[in-house]
């Protein structure tokens, strides 16, 4: 059944509340544009008072065909994990004071050289539009952090997709959108890495990020009238952290081979392990995430998906290439594929036994067997 048409305003009225706050313009139009906004929050405030009427004590009420009430009991287990669920699908998009922002955002001497610049006319607007956009439109697994007052600031966090090597890692990014944006694309920086290596051919361990839309690979540029932020974040997700990483790097799929891969993948699920999950939860139980915009989701994601966390990093260290890995030869020492072919040194055991320990003492829920 379709939802009721007066719903679809509770959904539309998260890009336009955000919209009236930043809204700056003055003329007749634009007053018109701020009435229009204000009617469509107030059916939006009439029909979600309307709904929290239809909740009552451990379950949730809805109306069946025939005006009969239908509820539906949740226990106590179930109704905690709707929390986390909804709390993270909730936080996607938020927007961070002076004094909540991030105290090591990469771009801080940006926003201070910038900080007294007038914006070029439509920059502003054109921040509104993209951050409204966000707050509809980012798909699972993408959380944005904006300044409140310079909407040009973000930070950004990606969970790693299921089924890859980074799967359920917290991979931490910032971004600045300089005073020409949208006509140059942003300015981004990856935050979590491992000090001695890439994280993936497309993420440097000097914060590098290689992407065609930054104007730093191979592939179609920015666009300043198509490209936008949403389109950025959905390809990082999705083109950078994949099943395969390795071949990400163009060419080496003629210089290495499928047992380079899997052993590239170890070498990944190890460093995931130790630093985009076991990191975090050492952070969040120290305190240190305490002033982090992070803290609550971070804290949310651990517990939702903690046992499916344990499983896959032990499934990942049982899951290890013996005898049959080698080191490159000298063909491959002489190709591009150097860097990518060291992977087969095979290093990861020593990460897994330290990123297993790591969150063996951070969680206090389950022991994990090394």
């Amino acid at each position: 059944m379709l939802p009721p048409l007066v719903s679809l305003f509770s959904g539309l009225a998260v890009p336009v509340r955000f919209a009236l706050k930043h809204h700056k313009d003055s003329d007749e139009h634009a007053k018109q544009v701020r009435d229009a906004y204000d009617r469509i929050c107030k059916f939006a405030e009439q029909y979600e008072a309307h709904q929290k009427g239809h909740l009552s004590g451990d379950g949730a009420t809805a109306v069946g065909k025939d005006d009969t009430p239908i509820t539906k009991s949740y226990s106590a287990g179930e109704q905690r994990v709707e929390e986390l669920r909804r709390s993270l699908s909730d936080s996607r998009v938020v927007e961070v004071d002076e004094k909540a922002w991030h105290r090591e955002y990469h771009f801080t001497n940006d926003l201070r050289r910038t900080e007294k610049h007038t914006s070029p006319p439509g920059r502003m607007k054109r921040l509104v539009w993209e951050l409204s956009i966000l707050r509809t439109s980012i798909p699972e697994g993408i959380f944005v952090r904006h300044h409140s007052d310079r909407l040009d600031a973000m930070t950004f966090l990606i969970v790693g997709p299921a089924g890859t090597p980074y799967e359920n890692g917290l991979f931490e990014f910032d971004l600045f959108c300089p005073m020409d944006y949208p006509q140059s694309p942003p300015y981004v920086f990856f935050r979590t890495s491992p000090p001695d290596r890439k994280f993936n051919p497309n993420l440097y361990n000097n914060g590098l990020v290689c992407l065609s839309l930054l104007g730093s690979w191979e592939g179609p540029s920015w666009d300043p009238e198509n490209s936008t932020l949403l389109q950025l974040l959905v390809s990082l997700q999705a083109m950078v952290f994949t099943e395969s990483p390795l071949w990400n790097e163009p060419g080496l799929e003629t210089t290495l081979t499928p047992l380079h891969s899997r052993v590239y993948n170890v070498e990944v699920r190890a460093d995931t392990t130790r630093y985009a999950l076991a990191e975090w939860l050492t952070k969040l139980n120290s305190g240190e995430l305490e002033f982090s915009p992070w803290r609550e989701v971070v804290a949310a994601h651990f517990e939702l998906r903690w046992e499916e966390i344990v499983e896959a990093v032990e499934r990942w260290e049982a899951d290890q290439p013996g005898d049959e890995v080698r080191l490159p030869n000298q063909r491959e020492k002489s190709q591009e594929g150097l860097k990518m072919a060291a992977y087969t040194t095979h290093r990861a055991p020593a990460r897994f036994k330290e990123g297993i320990r790591m969150l063996e003492e951070g969680s206090g829920l389950r022991k994990m067997e090394c």
